[in-house]
């Protein structure tokens, strides 16, 4: 019976249940903060790794300053919310900074750092247990002066139009749209010269110049919706997208 509801309420969630309240929902159990103690240790620890470390053989292994972060499995070291990591819930941080990178701001591991302390107090959902609010991104980016858009709805004609016309987009999506207890997931989607869509973070392995295996962007993909609806083997389900210039 337990599983017959579960399997229920998996699929409620994301096919009935709109994503603005989702969305809102999510915006609320942010207010349940993580202390400021603890976020200043987490700050003095991913300072130490991020900053103080951040060309050392120990942190370069998982960042290097600048490029995108495609690789969210492997920031264990690096402390987020209450008592979590970015390797668990950091995607809508990663999503942020990568959105930066393609804005061209070249951020460095300072600037992670301190994203990573700004969202705990604005945006963390129940202390970082739900990773951060979708929202806390566009407040975040509307906050340094750039132009955002939201649309939560599953237009494919108005999801590509978003695209179309913003520099830099960040996606929030179920990870699969038949079952919420997949969770969901934050990415950013950057644009290259030829206007094809990149998604950053995906959880794509690859190989890089040397051979070996990494994680890599995924793509290219011809429209927005293409890369929104090809993350997680074809499952993802739009929950929220911003556009971003």
């Amino acid at each position: 019976m337990k599983t017959k509801l579960k399997k229920i309420f998996g699929e409620f969630v994301p096919q009935w249940m709109p994503n603005s309240w989702v969305s809102g929902i999510m915006g609320l159990l942010s207010g349940v903060k993580t202390s400021k103690k603890q976020v200043e240790k987490n700050k003095a620890h991913n300072y130490e790794l991020l900053v103080d470390k951040e060309y050392s053989k120990e942190t370069r292994q998982f960042f290097t300053s600048g490029d995108y972060i495609e690789n969210q499995s492997q920031w264990g070291k690096v402390r987020f919310g209450k008592k979590y990591t970015m390797a668990y819930g950091g995607c809508e941080i990663f999503a942020a900074y990568n959105a930066l990178v393609a804005l061209e701001q070249e951020p460095n591991g300072m600037a992670l750092a301190d994203l990573i302390s700004r969202f705990e107090r604005k945006g963390a959902v129940l202390g970082g247990y739900f990773g951060s609010a979708p929202m806390a991104a566009c407040r975040y980016f509307r906050e340094l002066g750039y132009q955002v858009k939201v649309v939560t709805c599953r237009n494919e004609e108005a999801v590509n139009a978003l695209g179309e016309e913003y520099q830099t987009m960040i996606a929030t999506v179920y990870n699969d749209g038949h079952d919420v207890f997949r969770m969901i997931h934050t990415v950013n989607i950057s644009k290259d010269a030829h206007g094809y869509y990149h998604g950053h973070n995906c959880y794509k392995r690859g190989k890089n110049a040397k051979g070996e295996t990494v994680y890599v962007s995924h793509g290219p993909h011809r429209t927005l919706w293409e890369a929104i609806t090809a993350m997680s083997g074809g499952t993802a389900e739009v929950l929220l997208v911003m556009g971003i210039r």
